[in-house]
């Protein structure tokens, strides 16, 4: 695939939404109506603003389609002591990041996260094994979610979103990079070149059949996210909605019929067919490809190629490949029956990317 530079086409960047922004925009009006009152005219950090004049950051975005192993990847990226990120303090706390640093009370913020997730009995996100705490890493959907109301990067949501880069940046070690993920955003990344030309990407690939599997099996589990359940009341109101059992019905096979299931298989045809068309406007330069199960087989060897593809140096050896829990769940039976065609509407995909049937299956 040939990826030639065309600045025209970074210029004119649409986002590339539709899903992501559908569902974030119509969860937005539900918790707002919900919640019933808006941001207040000030804020903590309002008398520290000035010392953001000067900050700057270099932003990486991992960009990867749900359930592709973006928690997993940021974790391992935090590991390499090579990066700055976004955790779950800098979200609860967005308001009041400069005034917590500067007063110093941040340490005692982040201890009373932690205090909440285990008075709450919360010790993962539920949906996986990832710990819950303070210094998990999120997406920044979910400060733009809370700080705009919208979930992913336009011309009125990348002022609050810089602002908060650098106080990210401010309050964290400087001169390293900023790792950045948001599922929502991942259709994104022309226009998120477009409005910062200094951006490098990590594209994070996991073969579209058990994608297709991990985010089916997300939509029917009934306990959702507990890290955003601590991290958000709007959220657990969410879950106590009528929106939320009503999703998960949508994706079960209720009376043999799985009308989620036939929008998650129309959607990632639809982000398919976006790649190959954005794709080559993003010069070769400018982003690296990795695959989940590269990372789950050799992490320390991937992560490796990805900091010299940064130019970046590791403070100290790490070891990464401990930290990975390999999960080798079978396919859900009604993906396992639908395979045949699933192989063959994403042949393009698995081949462009090296997946094989045994890929697949790992």
């Amino acid at each position: 695939m040939s990826t030639a530079a065309a600045p025209e086409a970074l210029e004119k960047a649409p986002n590339r939404h539709h899903f992501s922004q559908e569902v974030t925009r119509l969860t937005s009006q539900v918790v707002r109506r919900i919640r019933g009152k808006s941001r207040p005219a000030t804020v903590p950090d309002d008398q520290y603003m000035d010392r953001l004049a000067s900050v700057e950051f270099r932003p990486v975005f991992l960009v990867a389609d749900h359930r592709s192993g973006t928690t997993m990847a940021s974790e391992l990226f935090a590991r390499t002591k090579c990066f700055n990120y976004v955790n779950a303090y800098h979200v609860m706390h967005e308001d009041r990041l400069l005034a917590n640093h500067i007063e110093g009370v941040e340490e005692q913020a982040c201890q009373e996260i932690d205090e909440q997730c285990e008075k709450m009995g919360i010790t993962t996100r539920g949906m996986d094994k990832i710990a819950a705490g303070a210094d998990t890493a999120v997406d920044y959907v979910s400060f733009l979610s809370t700080a705009t109301g919208s979930g992913i990067l336009t011309d009125a949501t990348v002022g609050p979103f810089e602002e908060f880069c650098k106080k990210v940046q401010y309050i964290s070690e400087p001169g390293k990079p900023l790792i950045l993920k948001s599922c929502p955003d991942y259709r994104n990344f022309l226009y998120i070149k477009s409005r910062f030309p200094q951006a490098k990407f990590v594209f994070l690939f996991r073969d579209p059949i058990r994608l297709l599997d991990s985010q089916l099996r997300i939509f029917q589990k009934s306990n959702g996210n507990r890290l955003l359940a601590v991290m958000s009341e709007d959220y657990r109101r969410f879950e106590q909605s009528w929106l939320f059992p009503l999703i998960r019905k949508a994706f079960s096979p209720t009376l043999g019929v799985n009308p989620g299931y036939k929008w998650l298989v129309r959607r990632m045809k639809r982000a398919e067919k976006q790649l190959f068309d954005d794709l080559p406007h993003l010069p070769e330069s400018e982003y690296v490809m990795l695959r989940y199960e590269d990372l789950m087989t050799d992490a320390d060897g991937e992560m490796h190629r990805i900091l010299d593809f940064l130019n970046l140096t590791p403070p100290e050896p790490f070891h990464l490949q401990e930290w990975i829990e390999p999960r080798n769940l079978p396919l859900l039976p009604q993906i396992e029956n639908d395979r045949p065609r699933l192989e063959a509407m994403f042949r393009r995909t698995r081949e462009f990317l090296g997946y094989t049937d045994s890929a697949a299956r790992a």
